[in-house]
């Protein structure tokens, strides 16, 4: 199960920590009055308006990351019979049993669809008999 969740997320990890080492600039000494008291290019208290198209695509995109690997997450863990049955019960106390008939029955994947009978061919005998 982790590495199902690791394979999506670690490429982008090792991406983002690449990209992040290639843009960084050469190791200065940190200086407190350099940084809030010198003029040079702009004061410290500057905004700055960029357009979007002088930002790079990977930066310009980097919220949807997060929601991009939280999707595979969501799979595994948010569709597993439990949940769906917990999502089934939520809709239920919010009156959607009317529109949707189905959400009455509980959703279990391991139980069949036949209504008691074990095979096909008695399905159809049980028909034929009324």
């Amino acid at each position: 199960m982790v590495v199902s969740i690791l394979i999506p997320f670690l490429p982008v990890v090792i991406t983002l920590s690449v990209l992040n080492i290639l843009e960084m600039h050469a190791v200065r000494p940190f200086s407190y009055d350099q940084v809030h008291n010198h003029a040079s290019p702009f004061p410290w208290n500057t905004i700055l308006f960029v357009p979007s198209g002088q930002i790079r695509w990977a930066y310009l995109n980097n919220c949807y990351i997060p929601i991009a690997t939280a999707i595979p997450i969501f799979v595994f863990f948010g569709l597993t019979k439990d949940a769906v049955n917990n999502y089934r019960q939520l809709s239920l106390c919010l009156g959607l049993g009317r529109l949707f008939p189905s959400l009455l029955q509980e959703y279990d994947p391991d139980k069949g669809f036949s209504s008691g009978a074990s095979t096909l061919g008695s399905a159809q005998l049980r028909t034929v008999a009324r």
